[in-house]
């Protein structure tokens, strides 16, 4: 049956058109069916489907249509793999090309090039010969008169010829064993300040008190207290002391005795020395 108002095809059993909301009607007073059941039974044509036929064939092809979206969907998905996959190997494939290329080509720059030694390049370079003199003859250091390096008879530095001074020699140092007194000098005036050392003491003497002092020359080991001049040894090896000498004038003399004593056994040895002008 057709809608009056747009002329779309609607159903027998509508009472109203699903297209424009027209009602179906008719105007002769006939009946329409109230009905899907009653509009199939009521239908005298046998070549039209039912109402049921044309929901199932409906619902067939609405799942028809779902089944081959999803295979659509899911051969994309697998096309999607299949391309990624192929990228993968084709970045490994290419990594591993590049770093084996890379690898020979630093193997191959290590290797020596024959013939490429020091020595031979020594050899082949060109000795120096007159051709080689003359092709720089023009040169500001060959030939030049005025140049500093080259054919300059005064070629010496201002101190090469100087004398060079010679270190001061150091005193003897006495042997093991051996003392001695040093002096500065030999004559002093009367009240002057003296320093003296005594070298080579030993932990035997130092254990023992040995001692230094002034004598007036000739007088015994007994008048060590004269002149009051006299110090104990402080330390092994160099021992330095600072005596003022008396007012008196003439000879005197340093004694170094290994001991507290004043004996002859303990006596070491004696340095001369004069007060007065």
């Amino acid at each position: 049956m057709k809608c009056k108002n747009c002329q779309a095809e609607v159903p027998e059993y509508f009472t109203n058109c699903p297209n424009c909301k027209e009602s179906m009607i008719a105007d002769s007073g006939t009946t329409q069916p109230t009905s899907p059941k009653q509009f199939t039974q009521e239908r005298s044509s046998p070549g039209q489907p039912s109402p049921q036929q044309y929901s199932s064939h409906s619902v067939e092809k609405a799942d028809e249509s779902s089944g081959n979206r999803k295979n659509n969907n899911r051969m994309a998905i697998y096309g999607l793999i299949g391309v990624g996959g192929l990228i993968l190997i084709s970045v490994i494939i290419i990594i591993v090309v590049t770093s084996s290329t890379r690898n020979a080509n630093g193997a191959e720059s290590n290797q020596p090039i024959p013939g490429n030694t020091i020595e031979n390049n020594l050899s082949d370079s060109p000795a120096p010969n007159e051709e080689n003199r003359a092709d720089h003859a023009d040169s500001p250091l060959v030939n030049n008169e005025d140049s500093p390096l080259v054919n300059n008879e005064d070629t010496t530095r201002p101190h090469d010829n100087a004398e060079t001074p010679e270190p001061p020699s150091p005193e003897p140092l006495p042997l093991p064993g051996e003392q001695s007194i040093l002096l500065d000098k030999s004559t002093y005036a009367p009240g002057e300040s003296v320093q003296i050392k005594v070298t080579g003491v030993t932990q035997e003497m130092l254990d023992a008190w040995g001692w230094v002092g002034a004598y007036h020359a000739g007088d015994s080991n007994d008048a060590y207290g004269r002149l009051g001049l006299w110090e104990y040894l402080t330390s092994t090896g160099t021992v330095t002391f600072d005596f003022t000498l008396p007012s008196d004038t003439g000879s005197f003399e340093f004694r170094l005795f290994n001991d507290s004593g004043h004996s002859d056994e303990a006596f070491v040895l004696s340095v001369p020395f004069t007060i007065g002008s």
